[in-house]
């Protein structure tokens, strides 16, 4: 028996309204909304003719011939999102605008701008992505349909993880007919099995310029433009963002902010590492941890090198977020690079072993700030010149600091730091007692 066909209600009736009216249609969405199914169904044994950008010749006098002795006749073009050629673009306006057949249109990119004009005129009606998206009552309509038992919840939580996207919600109900309970070991799975799907079958359509471009890009969650030249190479970055943008509908901008879709950055980032291969991967995390460092964004910069393994990156901005003190240095929140270091790395440099010592006593942990404090001492009586003054002024930095040693004996500590610092030419790093809040104090 013939499943019944069961339509994301919302789209449907947007197809039904422009019919009625006599309107042109461009239907987008990304791959699996099902706006191919909705479109055969519409029409059911309708006169149609259906065409696809990739067509080497447009025979279009001949479609207007059989409008002519047709009481009513369909064109439906798929896959706008791969036409760049011009002359086929006049025709589909000229098409549109002669009245004669009914143009359906088709692609996972939002409105290009060549038919802006068009839909002002009233010629065209655009139903979006949101409008193809199945609600709850609709998945609970299939899985009624193909025999599936979900609770209201389960449906709900199906609904949500596939975004409504009809090709992902008959997977998942596979999944669950086949006994899998819904849980997020369900959710994981789906994802899995549609991001193999995106990066072998969707990806591979675009231009070799667009994969290359947008599997650097997924290296990072989001991106401003500057920062896409930076992980790219690329100085015309702005054009191939223009150029990804009309070839679907997954790139996000908010702002300045750049995002691709979640499932799409996924499948870049499977792909690239087969394209590309590690050593090269890795490569272009450096580069946005390079970009992140230069606009000192430690805090980013450090996920990137520890992203690539670069340690001796991470190394460094360790030590120069070290020379900063409590207020302005990432202490708290860089806890998880300082404590993944090796003993033996923390010896060997006086700024991170104060800053451990600091670290530490933020964490109310006295006895290893204690430790590393009398580690930095240690390291003092060792060296001479240059490092010794260094060490001795850390040391008494954090004589100053440390917070869980208090106030009792800071005037004594303060009497002697300004004795030193003006015999033995002491530079100890900044200090804010107030936290570099404004206050009476200063000002």
């Amino acid at each position: 028996m013939k499943e019944k066909y069961i339509p994301a209600a919302a789209a449907y009736r947007k197809l039904n309204y422009a019919h009625d009216m006599g309107n042109a249609v461009y239907m987008y969405s990304a791959t699996g909304y099902g706006k191919t199914r909705m479109v055969k169904e519409f029409l059911d044994n309708s006169e149609s003719v259906w065409l696809s950008v990739t067509d080497e010749e447009w025979d279009i006098d001949a479609i207007y011939r059989r409008s002519e002795e047709e009481k009513e006749l369909c064109v439906v073009i798929d896959d706008l999102q791969l036409l760049n050629n011009d002359e086929h673009r006049e025709k589909i306006i000229g098409l549109i605008e002669s009245k004669k057949v009914w143009v359906v249109l088709m692609g996972r990119m939002s409105t290009p701008q060549w038919m802006v004009s068009t839909m002002a005129n009233g010629n065209l009606m655009v139903i979006p992505e949101e409008s193809f998206m199945m609600a709850t009552a609709e998945v609970a309509k299939i899985a009624k349909q193909r025999g599936i038992d979900l609770t209201e919840q389960e449906l709900e939580y199906i609904t949500g993880i596939t975004y409504g996207n009809v090709y992902v919600i008959s997977t998942a109900l596979q999944f669950a007919k086949s006994g899998m309970k819904v849980d997020d070991s369900f959710r994981q799975q789906l994802e899995e099995l549609f991001e193999d799907h995106l990066k072998n079958v969707v990806i591979p359509q675009w231009s070799v310029d667009i994969q290359d471009f947008l599997m650097k890009l997924s290296v990072v969650d989001e991106f401003t433009l500057p920062l896409a030249v930076m992980i790219t190479g690329d100085d015309q970055a702005a054009l191939m963002l223009s150029e990804a943008n009309q070839v679907g509908n997954f790139l996000i901008k908010d702002g300045e902010i750049y995002k691709l879709r979640p499932q799409l950055t996924s499948a870049l980032r499977k792909r690239a590492l087969e394209y590309f291969g590690l050593n090269e991967y890795r490569r272009y995390i450096s580069n946005a941890g390079l970009f992140y460092e230069t606009q000192d964004d430690i805090i980013n910069a450090l996920k990137m090198y520890e992203k690539c393994e670069r340690k001796e990156n991470i190394k460094s901005l360790l030590v120069r977020n070290g020379r900063r003190h409590a207020g302005a240095g990432y202490y708290y929140e860089l806890r998880h690079y300082y404590m993944s270091l090796d003993d033996k790395d923390v010896e060997n440099s006086p700024i991170i072993m104060s800053a451990m010592s600091l670290l530490y006593s933020i964490l109310l942990n006295p006895e290893k700030s204690e430790y590393w404090y009398d580690r930095l001492k240690a390291y003092a009586g060792t060296v001479k010149a240059g490092e010794k003054k260094e060490a001795d002024e850390l040391l008494l930095y954090l004589d100053i600091s440390l917070p869980h040693r208090g106030s009792g004996s800071m005037v004594d500590i303060l009497k002697t730091s300004l004795s030193l610092m003006r015999s033995g030419g002491f530079k100890i790093p900044e200090l804010s007692v107030t936290n570099n809040c404004p206050t009476t104090m200063n000002g």
